[in-house]
């Protein structure tokens, strides 16, 4: 099955507890990807080739730095968290954030 849009509509909702905008109904788009089981997929061979390269440099890196990338992997663990919270209309501040992990 190819990839989609489907458009649907969004029911009434007087009793959701969310401002009255998001309570009324709307037409709006979503996307259908296709399945990655039904895809078939394949890398050329000096693609395959420079992926492997990149692996083995980056094994190499993790071992040799391992202590001094701590702090970078944490940090960016964190930025990570916390850009997915706001895709998902949550916000925390740094220092909320930074007070929490101190508990």
């Amino acid at each position: 099955m190819p990839a989609r849009r489907v458009s649907l509509i969004w029911q009434h909702a007087p009793t959701l507890y969310a401002p009255a905008r998001y309570r009324k109904a709307c037409s709006y788009e979503v996307y259908i990807p296709a399945k990655l089981a039904e895809l078939e997929l394949s890398l050329q061979a000096a693609t395959a080739g420079v992926v492997s390269d990149a692996e083995q440099v980056i094994q190499r890196l993790n071992v040799a730095a391992e202590p001094s990338l701590v702090p970078l992997a944490r940090l960016l663990l964190r930025t990570e968290s916390i850009a997915s919270s706001r895709v998902e209309g949550l916000q925390i501040g740094v220092r909320e954030l930074a007070c929490a992990e101190e508990g």
